[in-house]
């Protein structure tokens, strides 16, 4: 009796060594699609970065041409330019 016993805990514990081992295997290929996922998100928040660098650059030549823009006085009747 003891024998059939220590031979059902054993093989139990067997059992549960191979599940655990199976969720161990398991989760490398797991992570690996979540850090293939992470890495995607993030050559496409760099794209996006990189879009709106552009534009902030493309806004401040625009606003500093503006700022740099001469106004002349418009001749009077008159006056010779």
């Amino acid at each position: 009796m003891y024998k059939i016993f220590k031979s059902l805990k054993l093989k139990k514990i067997k059992e549960d060594s191979d599940q655990e081992m199976l969720g161990a295997l398991k989760q490398p290929k797991k992570l690996s699609g979540s850090r293939d996922s992470m890495q995607q998100e993030l050559i496409a928040l760099r794209e996006v970065r990189d879009v709106a660098q552009e534009v902030a650059e493309v806004m401040e030549n625009h606003f500093r041409w503006r700022g740099n823009f001469v106004k002349y006085l418009r001749p009077l009747k008159g006056m010779s330019p």
